[in-house]
């Protein structure tokens, strides 16, 4: 059976979802994910029209906040927990 092509804003979506899940599951890290992003961003432009570039853009602008948020919020996980030890510590030393 042969599978349907995707469109060059369809590829797009398939390779920008993957980088993020994977990238949210902790498989690739942060810098690995922004290099797919901007990756498949680069092998689409070529392929798209005038017409297609805003809605792009909107989808890049919608990845990036994705990925920054994920990023943030692993920061302030890790923040919450070098505390948590910190406090463990001290009451350790009473």
């Amino acid at each position: 059976m042969k599978l349907p092509r995707l469109s060059a804003i369809g590829k797009f979506k398939a390779d920008t979802r993957s980088a993020i899940n994977q990238f949210r599951a902790t498989k690739i890290t942060l810098p690995e994910c922004l290099t797919a992003l901007a990756d498949a961003l680069m092998m689409v432009k070529p392929k798209l029209g005038p017409s297609e570039f805003l809605a792009l853009g909107d989808m890049v602008v919608a990845n990036n906040a994705r990925v920054m948020g994920e990023a943030a919020s692993r920061e302030r996980d890790r923040l919450a927990a070098r505390e948590r030890r910190r406090k463990s510590k001290l009451l350790n030393q009473i």
